[in-house]
């Protein structure tokens, strides 16, 4: 729509009424662990995607998807199991981070979140129990929310 129209006519134009929320958007799901089809499922094409909700959904879904790596991955078998970065930072809030095997290969940094978010190894387990999809809500700009 261009611009340069009035206000008024703008208002006849884009009436709240008879505009809906458009659930076939793109999504992006490189990288994840589910489709296409369970992400629209989810709302995620209802959202503007690229430059606003898509990078914090992509994250969100990243991080709440896994919580700590099967020791196989990481270490071999029998080893313990290892913090995936995000969860990392919250068990090591407020401190030095050690690298992903230790030592002095992997230099340790300081984790950016607050210590009063610190989390137990036995909190991450219990929370790695449950499954934490995401979902989102697309709305009606024209309305109030």
């Amino acid at each position: 729509m261009k611009r340069d129209l009035p206000p008024a006519l703008r208002q006849v134009i884009l009436n709240q009424d008879n505009v809906e929320v458009d659930d076939e958007g793109a999504v992006d799901v490189t990288g994840l662990n589910l489709s296409a089809q369970e992400a629209k499922d989810r709302g995620w094409g209802e959202v503007m995607w690229d430059d606003a909700y898509g990078p914090i959904i992509r994250g969100m879904e990243k991080d709440l998807a896994r919580f700590i790596y099967p020791p196989d991955i990481t270490l071999g078998a029998g080893a313990p199991p290892q913090y995936t970065p995000w969860w990392k930072d919250m068990v090591y809030a407020g401190q030095p981070v050690p690298g992903l095997f230790g030592g002095p290969t992997f230099p340790a940094r300081i984790s950016p979140v607050p210590a009063n978010f610190k989390v137990t190894l036995d909190e991450v387990l219990k929370t790695g129990s449950f499954r934490f999809p995401v979902h989102a809500c697309g709305y009606n700009w024209l309305q109030s929310n």
